[in-house]
């Protein structure tokens, strides 16, 4: 129930307090630093991810992805081997356990497992965006999702800074007026198609606010269709704001669905 009322936008964020211990986190931070990895989310992402972001790694064949995904699960398990525990794992053992319909890495249909489950680091923020895979592509069997949510274990966080702010503001009318999504199309500098998700300030106008600064070990799951933003400022050296997350989608027979 708690799940659904994330769907409904009815809360804003659901937060587990000690999902990882504070020893936990700082394994997988340690191997984290030490590890021969060095992945940039994208050209213009203030980020390092361990992983593969399916909005980043797609192209023009779904084979472009795909090519991506093994390699990635096997950087992410270097790191969770190195700290003992397994974030993803962990997730979907607790989500299966409250949810009646069947909760997985969602896969598609000849070509395998999405990647779900990486590690990123930021050292900036990010401004006020949306994240829901049907505005970017239908070709996909995430693209059939009718709802989306986010899950991000909190690893590391600055002294001062790394706070989220959600907008009770759901943009289902914004994706409703453009069904055929044909704005804020960007291209990479592989030149495919790149859909903005950013948002402008007025989109959150009079909308209710809910701002967080997660602790470590704490993980919080939100509705992304919800507008939000990141702070992460005035950092001093060596700090970061390291997190573990993914995506989860729910197709129309109620299954969860995740990925990166």
């Amino acid at each position: 129930s708690t799940l659904q009322e994330l769907i409904e936008s009815r809360l804003a964020a659901v937060h587990i307090r000690q999902f990882a211990t504070p020893a936990e986190c700082q394994r997988l931070c340690q191997a984290l630093r030490h590890a021969a990895i060095d992945r940039r989310a994208a050209t213009t992402s203030p980020m390092t991810l361990i992983g593969s972001n399916f909005s980043n790694c797609r192209g023009p064949s779904k084979d472009d992805y795909f090519a991506t995904v093994e390699p990635a699960y096997r950087d992410l398990q270097m790191l969770t081997e190195a700290a003992g525990f397994d974030p993803l794992q962990r997730l979907l053992a607790r989500l299966s356990a409250v949810w009646p319909e069947s909760v997985g890495v969602a896969t598609e249909p000849g070509y395998g497992r999405y990647f779900a489950g990486g590690i990123k680091t930021r050292v900036q923020g990010s401004p006020l965006h949306f994240d829901y895979v049907p505005r970017f592509t239908t070709a996909y069997r995430i693209g059939q999702i009718n709802a989306q949510l986010s899950w991000n274990l909190y690893l590391e966080m600055p002294q001062n800074t790394g706070s989220t702010t959600i907008y009770n503001a759901p943009v289902e009318a914004l994706i409703n007026a453009d069904p055929l999504m044909t704005y804020g199309l960007n291209t990479d500098p592989k030149g495919s198609a790149v859909w903005d998700n950013r948002l402008p300030p007025e989109q959150v106008d009079g909308a209710a606010a809910y701002t967080f600064r997660p602790e470590v070990g704490e993980l919080v799951l939100f509705n992304t269709c919800n507008p939000h933003t990141v702070s992460v400022d005035q950092l001093t050296p060596g700090e970061w704001r390291a997190q573990a997350g993914s995506f989860i989608g729910r197709l129309a027979d109620d299954s969860l669905v995740l990925w990166s």
